[in-house]
């Protein structure tokens, strides 16, 4: 068992922890001194320090959870769980928000909204919010945004700081007939 008492490892087992699945991706997967946690519609990771302690890569279940200790148990080697790198588009464009823009309040999570819709992307807001939730509690920092070309791609949300949060959200694909509209609208 790992008992984790730093303020910047808890907030990195805590985003992880968001993004947790069930079933196949119940458990937080540690690699690298990175952890990760996926639903399959989106992945985060983040650095760990580990401040003298020794963490072997594997799969960890989260036993206790509380914004003053986390307590993770080894359960099984990593084999199978799946990187970011795997999803990453290579092709795209970053965006770049300076800290000055990474403020509390709703401003990032706006910015990231219209930066998806202006690349004919739609995502989960929720996604979203618990991405900017993290981020905020942990200025000041900066932010790169990857927005792929192709809009069936994740985007790429990086915060840069200690924990290197990374989130991987998948786009919701909306429907054909509903984009049809918009189209028809636009034309008008």
């Amino acid at each position: 068992m790992i008992r984790i008492l730093d303020r910047d490892d808890i907030d990195a087992v805590r985003f992880a922890l968001a993004a947790r699945g069930k079933d196949e991706y119940k458990y937080l997967c540690i690699r690298d001194n990175k952890i990760t946690g996926t639903d399959v519609r989106r992945m985060h990771r983040a650095t760990l320090n580990f401040n003298s302690i020794v963490v072997g890569d594997g799969l960890y279940d989260v036993l206790k959870n509380n914004k003053k200790e986390v307590i993770l148990d080894r359960v099984a080697d990593d084999t199978g769980y799946p990187s970011i790198e795997s999803f990453i588009s290579s092709e795209g464009r970053v965006v770049e928000l300076p800290p000055q823009y990474v403020v509390k309040g709703s401003f990032l999570a706006a910015t990231i909204v219209y930066l998806v819709g202006a690349n004919g992307q739609a995502m989960n807001p929720q996604y979203i919010l618990d991405v900017c939730n993290i981020i905020e509690d942990r200025l000041p920092c900066s932010v790169t945004i990857t927005l792929p070309s192709d809009p069936t791609s994740p985007i790429l949300i990086k915060q840069h700081d200690s924990t290197a949060i990374e989130a991987l959200i998948m786009p919701v694909i909306v429907p054909e007939d509903i984009r049809k509209q918009l189209k028809e609208k636009e034309e008008d």
